[in-house]
């Protein structure tokens, strides 16, 4: 739209990437359902199967025999999942883990030595494994697990399960399903396993790849309800997270009052029941305190149409509990006079007639610090105060 803000600095496709590679490294992290063993001259390493022939496709797995230390193998194998390594590696060898790369036809060898051959203090170079692993996914080289949904239409009903180790650590659902005799029961007679569920099968395929790294789960705000009810269902933080920052993504001056005002009618997307996740802290967007500060620094440019005298404007749809979150922390940077006429005028459109003049007061300097002009007043008289006293 005209006058709209630069689109903000997060690139939602990297943060969808980075949401699978966290689910991809706690599947490094815990490999204690892995199918494959890859044995040492005096030891054995595990690792998933699926996942190493779609990072590797050349590499026969059923001759993994190695006269190798397990530490090199291990840190080779970090780089499978993760498309990091743990630098510095001295006391490993990096020629050896990239011999061993190149041994086994890893895509992404020339990043890898890329990354060997930087100083561990530098920006990492990263590899292609979200690449390999939806590649991998839309050929369904990933196991032989099937959902079956509910049928639409015409349409086939059956969805790729993909990479169920990726699924388990993304869902308390997949865990409990993937970790009883349910999907073993569900075998057809072969070795392909058809599962049912209770989804439709659009939303199913569309959720199913978002976790391989496919596109976003949420194509537009209509999404965002979906998103949350499959969290909710699946036992899916990765979704609300995923939610967070699309609306981050997609705040601008007609959009961000409406996904803030979404934002606080969903005690879901508050993001302090992550703190003990798998999320790593520069993960955690939090969409509430990001909504605060775009309307903080958008707010002189989002009040025109109320100066020219239109009788709605975008800024009309925020609450007026967050409306009085932006007076009462006394940061916006707009004059005392064109504040008071904004608040009176959103205080007419938004709140019924018996209790305008109790809100009016209420978001009304002195109850509340207002804007930056009264706010450098009164604290600023706070501080002399306190050194005449001193």
């Amino acid at each position: 739209p005209t006058g709209a803000v630069q689109q903000r600095p997060l690139d939602i496709s990297s943060m969808t990437l980075r949401l699978t590679a966290t689910l991809l490294e706690q599947c490094f992290n815990s490999r204690d359902d892995s199918d494959l063993e890859i044995f040492l001259k005096d030891a054995s390493v595990p690792c998933h199967q699926h996942l190493l022939q779609a990072r590797c496709p050349a590499l026969d797995t059923t001759a993994l025999n190695l006269p190798e230390n397990p530490s090199v193998v291990d840190e080779l194998l970090r780089w499978v999942y993760t498309g990091k390594m743990a630098l510095p590696l001295e006391a490993v060898g990096g020629d050896r883990i990239a011999q061993l790369a190149e041994m086994w036809g890893l895509r992404d060898l020339h990043a890898m030595r890329q990354r060997l051959l930087r100083s561990w203090r530098r920006e990492p170079a990263r590899g292609c494994v979200e690449e390999d692993l939806l590649r991998a996914y839309d050929q369904e080289r990933l196991g032989k697990t099937w959902f079956l949904c509910e049928k639409v239409q015409e349409e086939d009903p059956h969805v790729y399960a993909g990479f169920l180790p990726l699924l388990i650590k993304a869902s308390s659902f997949f865990g409990a399903m993937f970790s009883s005799r349910w999907a073993d029961s569900s075998v057809n007679g072969s070795d392909v396993a058809v599962i049912k569920v209770g989804w439709d099968v659009s939303t199913m395929r569309r959720l199913i790849r978002f976790l391989h790294g496919g596109p976003s789960f949420i194509r537009d705000i209509q999404d965002l309800d979906q998103a949350i009810h499959c969290a909710d269902f699946f036992g899916m933080p990765v979704l609300l997270a995923h939610c967070n920052t699309w609306i981050v993504e997609h705040l601008d001056r007609d959009t961000a009052p409406r996904l803030w005002s979404y934002v606080e009618s969903q005690p879901r997307l508050r993001m302090n029941w992550l703190e003990d996740s798998i999320f790593q802290e520069d993960m955690l967007i939090t969409a509430d305190s990001e909504c605060f500060d775009f309307h903080l620094q958008e707010f002189l440019m989002m009040v025109d149409g109320i100066r020219d005298g239109e009788s709605w404007v975008p800024l009309y749809d925020l609450t007026p509990s967050l409306m009085y979150r932006l007076v009462a922390s006394g940061s916006l940077d707009v004059s005392t006079a064109l504040l008071k006429s904004v608040v009176a005028n959103f205080v007419q459109q938004k709140v019924p007639p018996a209790e305008q003049k109790a809100m009016l007061q209420r978001m009304m300097p002195p109850e509340v610090l207002f804007n930056r002009e009264l706010r450098d007043q009164v604290l600023g008289g706070c501080r002399l105060g306190v050194r005449g006293l001193m």
